[in-house]
């Protein structure tokens, strides 16, 4: 491993572990992204926050994520936080694998649009779009 890289080994990975819910963050690229996993424990309901990069490592992460509920655990959404390069390599290929859709905000959801892009964030609701 390149030492540019800074990751959390998969125990680390969790580092809030609530009544409802865990929160798990791994850290991603040569930019040390941080990926964050929410997961429900009763529900299995699961928002990934930025889809930065290594698919291998997120999908690790989804995986780890499954001690944390007895339910079956369910990646019900991604977020985009902002539309740099570095917050996006990693979505079309998640997007691809689980066919989840993607949220982002108001600013940022047209240059992030493409066509793994299902959804963006306007004002407080979320508005799905075509595939283009």
């Amino acid at each position: 491993m390149n030492s540019v890289f800074r990751r959390l080994k998969p125990m680390d990975s969790l580092i809030h572990s609530l009544r409802d819910i865990t929160i798990r963050r791994i850290s991603v690229s040569e930019m040390d992204n941080n990926v964050y996993l929410l997961t429900g424990r009763a529900s299995g309901a699961q928002l990934l926050i930025d889809a930065a990069d290594d698919l291998a490592a997120i999908q690790g992460l989804l995986a780890d994520a499954a001690a944390d509920t007895s339910a079956t655990p369910k990646l019900a959404l991604i977020a985009t936080t902002h539309q740099h390069w570095d917050h996006v390599r990693a979505l079309p290929g998640l997007v691809e694998a689980t066919g989840v859709k993607t949220a982002a905000g108001t600013d940022d959801a047209p240059s992030c649009r493409c066509r793994w892009m299902s959804c963006w964030i306007t004002g407080t609701s979320a508005t799905s779009t075509a595939s283009t």
